[in-house]
């Protein structure tokens, strides 16, 4: 990798460092669109108005969404999901639910509340 290539790599990593926690507190951007999916397995379209993504989830995907409403904090959200799904024992949930919401969190169709942490 030469000296430009590693200077781009670093200016993206910047870019793209965005930290959650569990005191993060996400909240859904009104421009959002959720239009529930007519086949079997239950997708969700989520579309943001403002940059034109689409993002196809699952009910849990969706779940966490809905929850965004500006006063959960991420901890919240898992304890919701804990007690409305039924899940795997060996999964690491507040990781996932983490790394979904920065996938969220980066295609805008979340925010972060700062006025309330």
């Amino acid at each position: 990798m030469n000296d430009d290539d590693e200077s781009k790599k670093i200016k993206q990593d910047q870019e793209t460092l965005i930290f959650i926690d569990d005191m993060t507190i996400p909240v859904k951007n009104p421009e959002v669109t959720v239009r529930e999916e007519m086949e079997e397995d239950g997708k969700y379209i989520l579309f943001n108005a403002e940059n034109e993504l689409i993002l196809v989830t699952n009910p849990t995907g969706k779940f966490i969404l809905d929850h965004c409403n500006g006063s959960k904090t991420v901890a919240q959200i898992i304890r919701d999901i804990e007690s409305e799904f039924t899940l795997a024992k060996d999964i690491d949930l507040p990781a996932i639910v983490k790394e979904y919401l920065l996938i969220l969190l980066k295609a805008k169709l979340v925010t972060i509340n700062v006025e309330g942490k």
